[in-house]
């Protein structure tokens, strides 16, 4: 890939990155008035509520992170191999969590609703191991070790990556 090359994926990237966080703003402005009225009277007595808030400002967080390191890219500000390992290892383990909490709160209340039954915990207790280890898979799946350019876009993918996402 050429400079230009680089340069012209590298504004797509940042473009795409900050659009989807606008959408994520505007989302977080419209419930803001129910998540006060809500969500924090109860943050301290329900743990649904403290998910719902770790998960929410965590995405937030590290979507905000995702932008700039984005506009970097687009700037051509080198990172080094690390910084680069480090970002695509960020952002595979931001999505993981995010979907381990939002799973574990269906599943708690899937075991509710079948009234706490020992094997409904039991195939849910598989389904979370299964889940957990394909999730690590696909994290290292993510994480590129030396086909990227200075600027940490990807030239060359594994192999698996076919298979992520």
């Amino acid at each position: 890939m050429s400079a230009e090359d680089d340069k012209a994926l590298a504004l797509k990237v940042a473009m795409s990155a900050v659009a989807s966080l606008i959408a994520m703003v505007v989302d977080f402005g419209w419930l803001f008035p129910d998540e006060l009225e809500v969500v924090w009277p109860n943050l301290r007595s329900s743990g649904y509520a403290k998910l719902y808030v770790f998960s929410r400002y965590l995405g937030l967080g590290s979507h905000i992170y995702n932008v700039r390191f984005t506009v970097r890219m687009y700037f051509g500000i080198p990172s080094t191999d690390f910084e680069c390992r480090m970002w695509y290892g960020f952002q595979a383990i931001v999505v993981e969590v995010l979907l381990a909490s939002v799973e574990g709160a269906m599943m708690h209340r899937v075991y509710a609703l079948f009234l706490r039954s020992r094997w409904i915990l039991l195939v849910l207790c598989l389904f979370a191991a299964c889940q957990l280890a394909s999730m690590a898979v696909s994290a290292r799946f993510a994480v590129p070790s030396d086909r990227h350019t200075g600027t940490c876009l990807v030239t060359k993918p594994h192999p698996g990556n076919a298979y992520f996402g």
